[in-house]
């Protein structure tokens, strides 16, 4: 035990202290020194509490991190997956947009553009009758060089299958977005020969018309005319290419070797590149005597794919066909 005053070791049965004099009081050292095991097991206590404490802020440090960070990939895995399915909906979106923007521009909406000139309109014949039924759409050209103003041109190629010569009657019909017709396009009576092919030149209107689709209509009926129809037979067609500071021209020249003279007439310009008919228009024939040449000219500025004649529907072959002439007895 040691002395309460000064600290001094005393031995067991001293009384008073060796080192500072003072009366030993054993009650109070044992007190003393149980307080001082008291302190020593408190202080003990604390730290073994301390470290416990410090060993499961650790634990729950590194369990809530890892979890954290779980959680956070577990986000950004989500994040990717969101942001992969939103760009694929995006692309979905974006190859339906244009492939309904295609069919648009390729079926429904013939928006007149110069890289246009081949369309796929719904045809539908508006008659039953024996003679529209032998009638054949097989294309609808539209005129590049007239659609950037209010005026284009589309010509529309075929051919009359019928054994008669006949007159047809062509529409184009332009729908809004409620299928209500809001315009019309149309080229009546034109006369076509039996067994021949044609080309129908018709106005078409502008895009700044905002429809939404558009459709051929088309009829045929007898030939009906105070004028007589002339045979092809009877009429000889020379055509020749030449250049032109607007394209490759083709000058026709039409002997009329009838005995009618040819009041007007109608000729079809059909072009090819690799055998496949790229282009068509078409030209007129005024009046030629009975015995007598005439010219006619089918313009190479009709081909232009650009209102300054810098390029042209590329071809590599053409033909010229006749398809309509009518006229009167001289002497009649």
């Amino acid at each position: 035990m040691n002395c309460q005053k000064c600290g001094n070791n005393l031995n067991p049965n001293e009384e008073f202290c060796s080192n500072c004099g003072e009366k030993v009081n054993r009650n109070n050292t044992v007190n003393t020194t149980t307080e001082n095991n008291t302190k020593k097991s408190n202080k003990i206590i604390v730290i073994v509490a301390f470290i416990v404490v410090f060993v499961i802020a650790t634990l729950l440090g590194i369990f809530i991190g890892k979890k954290l960070e779980k959680d956070d990939c577990n986000e950004l895995l989500n994040k990717c997956e969101n942001s992969k399915t939103e760009n694929n909906n995006v692309n979905n979106n974006n190859d339906k947009d244009d492939e309904d923007e295609e069919d648009d521009n390729d079926i429904l909406n013939q928006k007149y553009t110069y890289k246009l000139y081949n369309t796929k309109m719904p045809k539908e014949a508006n008659s039953t009758n024996d003679l529209t039924k032998n009638i054949e759409i097989y294309s609808i050209f539209f005129n590049p060089e007239n659609t950037s103003g209010k005026y284009a041109r589309a010509y529309i190629y075929g051919k009359n299958k019928n054994n008669v010569p006949v007159s047809l009657n062509l529409f184009v019909d332009y729908y809004d977005s409620e299928n209500y017709r809001i315009d019309e396009d149309s080229v009546y009576d034109l006369s076509v020969k039996a067994n021949s092919e044609f080309v129908a030149e018709i106005s078409a209107s502008d895009d700044s018309l905002n429809y939404k689709t558009s459709k051929l209509l088309y009829s045929a009926s007898n030939f009906k005319s105070y004028n007589i129809d002339i045979d092809n037979k009877d009429i000889k067609v020379e055509d020749t290419l030449v250049e032109d500071y607007s394209g490759k021209d083709i000058d026709i020249t039409l002997k009329n070797n009838s005995k009618l003279s040819i009041k007007s007439g109608t000729i079809a310009c059909i072009y090819y590149k690799n055998k496949n008919i790229v282009f068509a228009t078409d030209a007129y024939v005024s009046k030629i005597d009975a015995g007598k040449a005439g010219k006619s000219t089918c313009y190479g500025h009709q081909l232009a794919l650009d209102e300054n004649y810098k390029s042209y529907i590329e071809y590599d072959d053409y033909k010229v066909v006749l398809f309509s002439a009518y006229g009167y007895d001289d002497n009649y």
